[in-house]
């Protein structure tokens, strides 16, 4: 699996034959059915599916099934006793939760270049505030999160933010000079 998003996919396998095969991909998560995505050949043997609609943060099982089509007198028909399964194989989602904001001073000007950081359980990421102030942290899992943002000449400011599956949290932070 290849392009991981929050919401879509790139399947990918190989198939060997000597003989026309029609192939496709199984897909499904704990608890639901398989859904299929159907194959398409991107190089000698190489299948690709992209799956889009996808729940974020949640792992999926797949696998690559194909059957050898026969072509007898001009009709088609799939031969059911040739039809081969490939190993289960997983990929997770991303989460799409996501911390996000201005730094202002204490008269709302915006501070550009304040550094951010964004501190988990899976998450270690630094950032610096656009000329608006701005700053952004995507694709975070749910978990508790230490946001630090720090400029000199101004008092560090420390949040904790708790976030939930595909939550979305909007800090607005005053920093004050020291």
């Amino acid at each position: 699996a290849t392009n991981i998003t929050a919401d879509s996919v790139t399947l990918n396998g190989t198939v060997v034959s000597d003989g026309e095969t029609k192939t496709w991909f199984e897909y499904y998560s704990k608890g639901t059915e398989a859904t299929t995505a159907e194959a398409e050949e991107t190089e000698d043997s190489v299948m690709s599916a992209q799956v889009t609609k996808l729940s974020p943060d949640t792992t999926y099982f797949y696998r690559i099934l194909s059957q050898y089509i026969d072509y007898p007198d001009d009709c088609i028909y799939v031969n059911d006793t040739a039809k081969a399964e490939g190993e289960e194989l997983s990929f997770t989602t991303k989460s799409n939760s996501r911390i996000y904001g201005t730094v202002r001073d204490t008269e709302e000007n915006p501070i550009e270049f304040a550094k951010v950081t964004c501190k988990g359980k899976k998450a270690k990421e630094k950032v610096a505030t656009d000329a608006d102030g701005y700053f952004e942290f995507d694709e975070l899992g749910k978990g508790r999160y230490k946001i630090t943002v720090s400029k000199k000449g101004h008092k560090n400011s420390v949040r904790v933010v708790k976030l939930g599956k595909g939550a979305k949290r909007q800090l607005n932070i005053i920093l004050k000079k020291k």
